[in-house]
């Protein structure tokens, strides 16, 4: 069903929500946050669209050089 690669990058993805979940509970738990929960979720949906544009032009340069219509 998956290759290697998929399950590779699935692992990858699994840590860094991993980590940032983790990221945020100490944060939040800090105390010196005045951060609202609307803040931090616009937070979360800003961080998250970011990572997704940034993933989606990297797959697009790396598809167009595979197929040579950048050159």
């Amino acid at each position: 069903m998956f290759d290697r690669q998929a399950y590779r990058s699935l692992a990858i993805v699994a840590v860094v929500a991993v980590l940032a979940a983790a990221g945020a509970v100490l944060w939040a738990s800090s105390g010196d946050s005045e951060v609202t929960v609307q803040g931090e979720v616009a937070l979360a949906i800003g961080v998250l669209v970011t990572v997704l544009l940034a993933g989606g032009l990297m797959t697009v340069v790396f598809l167009s050089d595979r197929t040579g219509r950048d050159r």
